[in-house]
């Protein structure tokens, strides 16, 4: 079973283009799993994968290549940047999406997941949108971030925006998803 775990984990790396530092966690992820298959499973017996040479020596070899291999550096979208994207993007929703995500600095997988209900116009160019899903809440629980939108005009465009896309408290689209 070692041996076949770590095909698979490899066959699924080199598939998918992963870093070497997700190899790693997927072999202790396996390992983990399987160690707790009494937990979960009807079995009464655990598979201890650290006892299987070639997994473990796999194992090993990625931890040990994910530390000597640097981490990749992303740049940040330089202020200009975005204001020249800003400008270039035409369609309204991409808009709205890309005005919250750079001044909310916002995890963009989170941001997809926010409702109209879930944003609130503060006064002072601010707004409020409040998380229940995502990463961020998954680990933090639900929260609200607040941030300011640095140009009034901005503000008031985003706000008329979301505005007329929240369905009404009646409606049963009240959910949706904004983006």
């Amino acid at each position: 079973i070692g041996t076949a775990c770590t095909e698979l984990i490899i066959r699924m790396a080199r598939a998918r283009h992963w870093a070497p530092s997700t190899v790693a966690k997927s072999f202790s992820e396996v390992a983990a799993a399987l160690r707790s298959l009494s937990l979960y499973s009807n079995l009464t017996v655990s598979i201890d994968l650290r006892q299987e040479t070639v997994f473990d020596d796999a194992r090993r070899q990625a931890q040990r290549l994910a530390q000597r291999i640097p981490a990749r550096r992303i740049n940040p979208m330089s202020a200009e940047s975005f204001s020249t994207l800003l400008r270039r993007t035409t369609e309204p929703v991409l808009r709205a999406f890309l005005v919250l995500a750079w001044f909310g600095a916002a995890r963009l997988g989170d941001l997809r997941q926010v409702s109209a209900h879930q944003i609130e116009f503060l006064d002072n160019n601010r707004v409020a949108i409040r998380y229940t899903r995502g990463k961020g809440a998954l680990f933090r629980g639900p929260y609200t971030a607040t941030f300011a939108v640095a140009e009034e005009p901005l503000w008031r465009w985003l706000r008329t925006f979301v505005i007329a896309n929240t369905p009404a408290e009646s409606s049963s689209e009240m959910s949706r998803h904004l983006f």
